[in-house]
């Protein structure tokens, strides 16, 4: 990344990448894995 951006900042989007995905999996995924635990295991 550096190579291609040098003026990036690695800990803007490793920031960006956890605040989008860290609400979904939240509010959506655990949901999901908790329903297919919940089948596979009856």
């Amino acid at each position: 990344m550096r190579m291609t951006l040098p003026e990036a900042n690695p800990g803007l989007y490793i920031s960006m990448a956890l605040a989008l995905t860290f609400p979904f999996n939240i509010v959506i995924g655990i949901p999901i894995y908790l329903e297919i635990i919940n089948r596979i295991w009856r």
